[in-house]
């Protein structure tokens, strides 16, 4: 997200992102996994990470995820794991998770390399 679009309408960016990543059970060809956020302008990634949490959060609870294979809710579990402990040694690295499911996951990394699953 450019600094721009946030700056001009943050709340409807966020609204928009969280209709992406969960249309389609995050498995629709256009569906991200990596949002980019320019973080010089009156929204911090920071508070856009936590601001896309508390937004799929909310649909969550109106349009929850369909159900998952187990290898998949394994692999998401793993990825979190991994990155929990990332998280724990690094103040580069925040995370923000669905507690009573693997719905949905917000990692924020100042790291811009794409982290591929293995």
């Amino acid at each position: 997200m450019t600094r721009e679009a946030l700056d001009e309408n943050a709340e409807a960016v966020v609204q928009k992102a969280a209709a992406d990543v969960t249309a389609w059970n995050q498995r629709g060809c256009l569906s991200p996994h990596v949002i980019y956020v320019e973080d010089a302008g009156k929204v911090a990634a920071e508070a856009f990470a936590a601001r896309l949490a508390d937004e799929l959060d909310a649909m969550e609870k109106t349009f929850p995820r369909g159900p998952l294979k187990t290898s998949d809710a394994a692999a998401i579990a793993a990825r979190r794991s991994f990155y929990e402990v990332r998280a724990a040694h690094s103040l580069e690295t925040k995370m923000w998770v669905s507690h009573e499911s693997t719905a949905w996951t917000v990692i924020l990394e100042n790291d811009p390399h794409f982290q591929i699953r293995a």
